[in-house]
């Protein structure tokens, strides 16, 4: 047997792997009996075994009783005869102490998984040192181990069998520390995605031109093609991007992206969101990236203000804009509406980590190495995240889902400001029948439950496909035909329908045999492709109706030669510099 001393380092319960043949003294292959025992010879490690008359594997276990030792090999006769000719083979072995996340098992003798661990349910492996679990786990710079229920699905790889030495192979894209709430190295978090990169600089600043050109071609858009909630054209596409957005991991991947790339952006823009990949500035994280949500959001809040204003103070302008500028308006708050709620609602995410040593931390979902409440930055967003909830996100919500009751109440003192802003709720209820004129708060509220849902029980995705296709196939078997006109009634089924579709099909598809949607296969992109694509044909069809409607109405003048007006009936009469009178909507006394 030839010697081979170089060292191994092992774990209580690892083994190292020796390919052994015995020969005989003509270096022929002899089958014999070889010997495990300790340094002395005087203790043997395990029961002899046989050779065969080929090359086999033959184990041999770390003893952690014996600390640092040699571990020799040999044959019968070198056991019993100590020739010097038939010197045995020795391998040093050094024992460790088990790695972090494992402890040892006095009765097996091998590291398992530590107190913590075992009541998760993870499966420990010593063998290669590996956890798997549905959980995330790493270590923190107390030198303990933590544990977090949940991870974004977004970006953790939460179901994979992980190595501790390796914790950053729990992340997607490039990210790592607690959550993978954070990019590795030096790289950047990009806007539109999860992703982290190497590739940003501040040169990228410069992206906020046109940010700022695409704000005003949003208003431009909408005032062009009279696309607003005033007609109810707009508002079942809103809530559908709004369904997908909230549910992006659920619903497509970014292994998707190259599929719907073009439909993954018009969900994106229904969102207020960028829709395209791209760095802003260097070392952004995720509490810059939030700020920015608010930032755009904020963006478009002015643009709100500075039509008002304006309007205020220029009949020019309102002449101009006609009685588009209120449901122009409603239509940017609903937008507006929509992405601050998204936004709000990741600032008030939070995981419990549990630790090795006994104690419990709230962290922020989204950046585990940020305390809840505790980190300044994040102090300082949950503030304003508190506010924007408490003076816009509940009250608007609650004005719109009671004002067809309230406006009943207007003669009261109490509830007269209800008529100064009586323009604003009446270009969201226009499209609907009398008796539906709540419908706009009913959605906000569904949003609502929606985002909190999502946010929370982010584990369960089953629940939130459950959810989703009860409340939308309740709105559909309902019959409730809440629009006036049967066009708009029409398209809102149909898009219901499609999210019913989508939700069971990607239960069906990937989620029926799984606790978790780590790993998709292809069929994982057909259904959100599909259901996009009908939904963005459908916008489409809505839009070229809109634009149609103008030019039919020229036509009818023209063919029919008489004089065509169009009177919107909440206008009031005005005289110009002629002394003529002509129409002008009110504008709100805000």
């Amino acid at each position: 047997l030839d010697q081979n001393p170089e060292p191994q380092r092992l774990y209580p319960g690892q083994k190292i792997d020796v390919f052994l043949i015995t020969l005989g003294q003509r270096n022929g292959i002899v089958p014999g009996i070889v010997y495990m025992w300790y340094v002395d010879m005087s203790i043997i490690l395990n029961s002899p075994f046989k050779t065969s008359n080929h090359c086999e594997v033959y184990n041999i276990p770390a003893r952690p009783e014996f600390g640092a030792y040699k571990s020799f090999l040999s044959t019968e006769q070198a056991f019993n005869t100590l020739e010097d000719i038939l010197k045995p083979l020795y391998i040093n072995i050094t024992v460790l102490s088990c790695p972090l996340g494992f402890t040892m098992n006095n009765v097996s003798l091998a590291c398992g998984c530590n107190e913590l661990l075992q009541g998760e349910d993870f499966i420990c492996n010593i063998t290669d040192v590996s956890i798997s679990g549905a959980k995330w786990v790493g270590s923190l710079p107390s030198g303990s181990i933590g544990i977090v229920k949940d991870c974004p699905f977004e970006y953790c790889n939460i179901s994979k069998t992980i190595n501790l030495t390796y914790l950053d192979l729990q992340c997607k894209y490039n990210r790592s520390g607690v959550l993978c709430g954070q990019c590795q190295g030096n790289q950047s978090m990009m806007l539109g995605s999860s992703q982290c990169t190497s590739a940003c600089s501040n040169t990228y600043l410069l992206l906020i031109i046109p940010f700022v050109v695409m704000g005003a071609a949003l208003v431009g858009f909408l005032l062009a093609c009279d696309f607003t909630v005033a007609n109810g054209t707009i508002n079942i596409f809103i809530l559908y991007a709004f369904v997908i957005k909230s549910n992006a991991y659920l619903f497509f991947s970014p292994s998707c992206y190259p599929v719907m790339k073009i439909l993954s952006v018009f969900i994106a823009w229904l969102n207020l969101d960028l829709g395209i990949e791209t760095c802003f500035y260097e070392h952004m994280e995720s509490l810059g990236k939030v700020w920015l949500q608010f930032a755009f959001s904020l963006y478009v809040a002015a643009i709100i203000g500075a039509i008002v204003l304006a309007g205020r103070i220029s009949t020019k302008i309102s002449r101009l804009c006609r009685y588009r500028i209120i449901p122009v308006i409603a239509t940017l708050i609903l937008l507006f509406y929509s992405k601050m709620l998204r936004t709000v609602a990741i600032i008030f995410t939070f995981e419990w980590m549990d630790s090795s040593n006994g104690t419990h931390q709230l962290i922020w979902t989204y950046d585990g190495s940020k305390e809840y409440l505790v980190h300044e930055c994040h102090i300082a967003l949950f503030i304003f995240g508190v506010l924007v909830t408490i003076f816009f996100i509940i009250p608007y919500t609650l004005l719109l889902l009671l004002t067809p009751y309230l406006i009943k109440l207007s003669h009261w003192r109490i509830f007269s400001w209800i008529n100064r802003i009586k323009p604003l709720v009446d270009s969201h209820e226009a499209p609907f029948k009398d008796r539906y004129r709540f419908w706009t708060g009913a959605m906000l509220v569904y949003r609502i439950a929606l985002v909190i849902v999502s946010a929370y029980f982010s584990q369960q995705p089953q629940l939130i496909l459950f959810m989703i296709i009860i409340i939308h196939a309740g709105i559909v078997f309902s019959g409730f035909a809440v629009y006036k006109s049967w066009i708009i009634s029409a398209t809102e089924t149909t898009l219901h329908v499609n999210i019913i579709i989508n939700s069971m099909a990607t239960y069906f598809l990937n989620l029926a045999d799984r606790d978790f949607p780590s790993e998709f296969h292809i069929g994982y992109c057909i259904p959100s492709t599909i259901s996009m694509g009908v939904s963005f044909i459908c916008f489409l069809g809505i839009l070229l109706y809109n634009i149609s409607k103008p030019l039919v109405s020229w036509i009818k003048m023209k063919i029919g030669g008489i004089k065509y007006f169009q009177v919107n009936t909440n206008v009031v009469p005005e005289h110009n510099e002629d002394g003529d009178e002509e129409y002008r909507e009110p504008l709100m006394n805000v």
